[in-house]
């Protein structure tokens, strides 16, 4: 229940665009009240896999919402992916994104207790 008001409040708060290149910036509250900002690449990939959830989404479609094109490095892809990791764990205290080898990335819930 917490992890769809969180994905809610997500996609409601945005605020005007600092770059061309990346016009997305997010602030929200984790459950224990720390502040995170995601901005540029880290918050275009975060919302991709929100709108995904609670199915994967390829390498190539987080290239394509991201970047524009289908094709990118993939070493790319996975340096921001583990930066957006980072972010997440220290807000949250676990990790979100759940890496499903040779095919992408997916949001996972904390399990409920």
């Amino acid at each position: 229940v917490l992890f769809f008001y969180f994905a809610f409040f997500f996609l409601m708060i945005r605020r005007p665009p600092r770059s061309t290149l990346f016009p997305y910036t997010t602030l929200f509250r984790s459950n224990n009240g720390k502040k995170v900002e995601l901005s540029g690449a880290n918050a275009r990939l975060f919302e991709e896999l929100m709108r995904a959830y609670p199915r994967f989404v390829s390498h190539e479609s987080l290239s394509r919402a991201v970047w524009g094109i289908d094709e990118i490095d993939l070493h790319t892809l996975r340096t921001h992916i583990y930066n957006l990791r980072k972010l997440l764990n220290d807000a949250f205290g676990y990790s979100l994104i759940k890496t499903l080898r040779g095919r992408g990335y997916r949001l996972i819930p904390p399990e409920l207790d």
